[in-house]
């Protein structure tokens, strides 16, 4: 079953009211911590000088995505508990580090492993292309290069973009098992799914323009809409919709 893409929002606004402060400030605290130690390997990037300033670069990357992506399912668990009216607090934002660790550690690695399969490249070019190109060239590559990475990484990502979801809803899944029932759940509703976040492209645009700030706003927002897309999918959100104009289509 799907729902105009307004039942999720609605959802996700009731949900957020009164909890945007735990939200936003766990979001802020994620960012912050990723800016923190992502911004000394970007400088020495910009300034490589050998391939090996290169690779340690990237290697140190990666094991910054690599925490960051567990942090990011602490997130998903704040709002998903946010969404079922469990308690929660900033301390779950290192949920993924204290509980399970193994499991959400593999799940984290896989999706940090895809992203580097096709951004490795761009990051390449993004430390030498400008010693061997003019500027033109140089930007217009790199703006190329990133419109394959973003379309190739979203493929994979919308057949499994409720895996994080599922870890942290069963003990007994393998990761394995995992990107298995995501494949299965997003059969027939990865379409919707991506027009469901092409939907905040307003909200991303408005961000970008408050220099940043306003995504303090809209992350929570976007994914509070996540967790309660999910929610619908198995079933336990929003049923007051199924009989009302929120209603879009059976499959």
């Amino acid at each position: 079953m799907k729902y105009k893409f307004s039942a999720y929002k609605a959802d996700a606004r009731v949900v957020l009211s009164g909890n945007y402060s735990l939200v936003a400030g766990s979001a802020f605290i994620l960012f912050l911590i990723l800016y923190l130690f992502r911004m000394p390997f970007a400088i020495m990037m910009m300034s490589a000088s050998s391939y090996m300033t290169i690779v340690i670069g990237i290697v140190a990357d990666f094991i910054i995505g690599l925490l960051g992506m567990m942090m990011f399912i602490g997130l998903k668990h704040i709002h998903l508990s946010l969404a079922r009216g469990m308690e929660t607090s900033m301390k779950d934002l290192f949920y993924a580090f204290k509980n399970r660790s193994n499991q959400f550690v593999k799940a984290a690695l896989f999706f940090t492993v895809i992203d580097y399969i096709f951004q490795a490249p761009r990051l390449v070019w993004a430390a030498l292309g400008q010693y061997y190109f003019d500027l033109a060239t140089y930007y217009l590559v790199f703006f190329l290069m990133y419109l394959v990475w973003a379309v190739a990484y979203l493929a994979v990502v919308l057949n499994h973009a409720l895996v994080f979801e599922l870890c942290l809803d069963h003990i007994e899944y393998t990761v394995s098992d995992a990107l298995r029932q995501s494949r299965q759940m997003m059969k027939g509703y990865r379409t919707h799914y991506f027009w469901l976040h092409a939907s905040f492209a307003g909200l991303y645009i408005l961000g970008v323009v408050s220099m940043m700030i306003g995504f303090l706003w809209v992350i929570p927002y976007i994914v509070q809409t996540q967790e309660c897309y999910y929610l619908m999918r198995i079933n336990e959100g929003a049923q007051e919709y199924q009989k009302g104009d929120y209603f879009e289509e059976s499959v």
